[in-house]
């Protein structure tokens, strides 16, 4: 009977966290219901794309939407819950689970971290700072450490500052949400952190700056801290980064983000707390396949920033040649006819493909817990590609004569 009970109360408790998990938006974002993946060869709803309709005279037709299929039955197969893409600017294929739709909101967990790298090129062009700047000339804290006093903002953005990239508690949290049941994700998930800016600036250096690249969040919290310093220490409102990223990016964009999660001192968790619907984060994606430009209800574009700023976030850095400022650079392996891919990426497979080339944006969804799903970015993104039917041109030729060309 105590045995039952107990059960009982780790049930309902359960309950508890979950709901507060969604009114509260926690560290790594709300964790959706996620219904159960149907067999690959279940009706796909909403899924014709409008070019690619049935017509006597495109005998090429059904091969499209055949091909189409198969993206969205690939993406279903390793745990997919929505699939989005765009190609100039518009939509033009959607698939997703029951319950799914492009306005639905979804954690993105790392995929946020990718806000970061734009903003911070927004910075730059306000003369805030540069990219080679001493991280330790505001961050003061560090100027008595031999190796953290060399830190620069480049390094934050490149991971590859030395910095402990994760607490051990902030890496067990990650693998429960990723692998562990119902309950002890939930439970993980509702986990709200003391201090993200105070663990990122008291971490310890596991290496020199710029010696390799590690993977995790204290180099965003780092930044975020450092960037409020500035703007406090400049008197610019808000002063606080998460509100700064909002008036600076989202709201000229147009971009809605329905939550995000925070530590108890409200800083935001910017290295993997924002939930966007699909659509929202291809508008996002739409405003870096424009290099900085925003289009406007006259068709026209409007810059917000400028392409050369913007496309240093897609230089491959010194310590991972796949990996740029806070964006991935394609998938590790692609095969060389596979045209440049910038990628924000998410655990449980949470994907943004902005692919110049083609002039397409594609957002994938699925569950965190699907992180260990047999998932390829060079599959998905070749199938993509397929269903567009289009010969992709050189990225260097787009890159010279700007995106929207």
């Amino acid at each position: 009977m105590l045995h039952r009970a107990a059960q009982l109360r780790i049930l309902v408790f359960a309950g508890a966290v979950a709901l507060g998990a969604l009114s509260l938006g926690v560290s790594l974002g709300v964790l959706t219901g996620s219904p159960v993946t149907p067999p690959v060869d279940a009706p796909i709803t909403d899924a014709a794309p409008a070019p690619v309709a049935a017509s006597p005279t495109d005998p090429s037709a059904n091969d499209r939407a055949a091909a189409w299929r198969t993206a969205a039955e690939y993406s279903r197969s390793a745990g997919g819950e929505f699939l989005f893409v765009m190609q100039d600017g518009k939509v033009i294929f959607e698939d997703g689970l029951a319950g799914w739709s492009r306005s639905r909101p979804h954690p993105l967990a790392s995929g946020t971290k990718s806000f970061t790298g734009v903003a911070a090129m927004l910075a730059v062009q306000q003369g805030l700072f540069a990219l080679d700047d001493k991280v330790s000339d505001t961050i003061t804290e560090w100027q008595s450490d031999p190796r953290k006093r060399e830190i620069t903002v480049r390094q934050l953005l490149t991971l590859s500052s030395g910095l402990e990239a994760d607490t051990a508690a902030d890496r067990k949290r990650t693998r429960t949400i990723a692998t562990g049941n119902a309950v002890e994700r939930l439970l993980a998930a509702a986990e709200q952190r003391d201090d993200f800016h105070a663990q990122a600036v008291q971490a310890p250096m596991v290496h020199n700056p710029g010696e390799r690249f590690d993977y995790g969040a204290n180099h965003f919290f780092a930044f975020t801290e450092f960037l409020e310093r500035t703007l406090r220490s400049r008197g610019i409102a808000p002063a606080t980064a998460w509100a700064w990223y909002e008036k600076n990016l989202f709201d000229p964009i147009g971009m809605q983000v329905a939550r995000v999660g925070r530590d108890r001192k409200g800083h935001a968790q910017v290295a993997g707390g924002a939930s966007l619907s699909a659509q929202e984060w291809a508008k996002f994606g739409e405003f870096v396949r424009l290099g900085g430009r925003v289009r406007a209800a006259s068709g026209s574009d409007v810059e917000l920033l400028r392409t050369d700023l913007l496309h240093q976030c897609f230089e491959p850095s010194k310590r991972n040649d796949r990996y740029g400022l806070t964006w991935w650079l394609g998938p590790r392996g692609a095969p060389k006819d596979l045209p440049a891919v910038w990628m924000a990426a998410g655990l449980g497979k949470q994907r943004l493909y902005v692919v110049p080339s083609v002039r397409m944006v594609a957002v994938r969804f699925a569950p965190l817990h699907s992180e260990r799903s047999k998932f390829s970015d060079t599959r998905m993104l070749t199938l993509l590609l397929d269903a567009l039917g289009e010969q992709p041109i050189p990225f260097g030729d787009v890159s010279a004569r700007g995106a929207n060309d």
